[in-house]
C-alpha cells in the first residue's frame, strides 16, 4: 500500500480562502527530503457544498464527488493504491 501524503492548499480550515480557493493535494509518498520531488498524484476541490476529488494516474484522471474530505481521501487513496497494486507491484 503506497500512503499518500495530504497538503493543505490555499487555506489551513475548512472554509475558503479570502479568493475563494481551497484545496487538499495529495503527494506519493517520498523518501527524499527534496519536495521538488514529491509527486503530485491528487486534487480535492471544493465546488459548492460538495468535494471533487481528482486523481491522476499515468494519462487518465478519475474523478468522482463527495459531501466531506475523508470521503474523497478515500476514494484517491482507494483508486492509487488499486492502480499501484494491479499494475506496479
Amino acid at each position: 500500500m503506497k500512503e499518500i501524503i495530504w497538503t493543505k492548499r490555499y487555506s489551513g480550515t475548512n472554509e475558503p480562502d479570502d479568493l475563494g480557493r481551497w484545496a487538499r493535494v495529495g503527494y506519493l509518498e517520498h523518501k527524499s527530503k527534496d519536495w521538488m520531488k514529491r509527486t503530485e498524484i491528487a486534487w480535492i476541490k471544493k465546488v459548492k457544498d460538495k468535494l471533487c476529488a481528482y486523481v491522476y494516474l499515468g494519462s487518465g484522471k478519475f474523478s468522482n464527488i463527495f459531501d466531506t474530505e475523508e470521503q474523497a481521501k478515500e476514494y484517491c487513496e482507494q483508486v492509487i493504491n488499486d492502480f499501484y497494486n494491479d499494475y506496479l507491484a
